[in-house]
């Protein structure tokens, strides 16, 4: 993920619209089976066309979900982009589940069970 610069391309469409700096990177992305998430305009100045540039991809379509557009940090004109990541990961081993007992409020539960 990151700012990508590349104002002219349409990821709604995955068109190059005449870059051909910008079609060797879509070209690069389909090489790597990516996925690209944003579809909401990311950058946005007064004298010129608002675009998408900041850019999220990931190898897997359902990775990222609920992106929001939240207002720029700062003195940028980006916006913030919040999302979930879904990812998985593998437990190696055996799991050993242990109580922390030193955590317990012992004189609560003391009183608890009097009354």
């Amino acid at each position: 993920m990151g700012d990508f610069n590349y104002s002219k391309l349409d990821w709604t469409n995955w068109n190059s619209n005449g870059d051909k700096e910008g079609d060797a990177f879509m070209e690069s992305i389909r090489d790597s089976f990516l996925y690209q998430h944003v579809e909401g305009y990311t950058r946005t100045r007064e004298n010129s066309e608002p675009s998408i540039i900041d850019l999220i991809f990931t190898n897997e379509d359902d990775m990222v979900d609920r992106i929001v557009h939240e207002s720029p940090l700062g003195r940028s004109d980006h916006c913030a982009l919040l999302f979930k990541f879904n990812c998985y990961y593998e437990i190696k081993g055996n799991v050993i589940q242990r109580w922390n007992f030193y955590k317990g409020d012992y004189t609560e539960m003391a009183k608890k069970m009097d009354s």
